[in-house]
């Protein structure tokens, strides 16, 4: 069960910081909910399945802490 929480909370960082990478903001103000990735000060929204690519390429430094 741990490796699956930390496979889904590292999927989720990969996520977030694909979509700050596309949006040129940083990755803090990147939240993911339901689905969708969301910059509030922007306004911009995206789903999962559209960053899901670019995600997929990244490589994180360290995996997350599991909240």
């Amino acid at each position: 069960m741990q490796q699956m929480l930390q496979a889904g909370a590292s999927a989720r960082d990969r996520l977030r910081l694909a979509a700050a990478n596309k949006w040129n903001v940083p990755v803090e103000q990147v939240k993911a909910e339901n689905s969708m990735l969301i910059h509030e000060a922007s306004g911009r929204k995206a789903t999962y399945g559209e960053v899901a690519e670019a995600a997929a390429q990244i490589k994180l430094d360290k995996e997350p802490d599991l909240k």
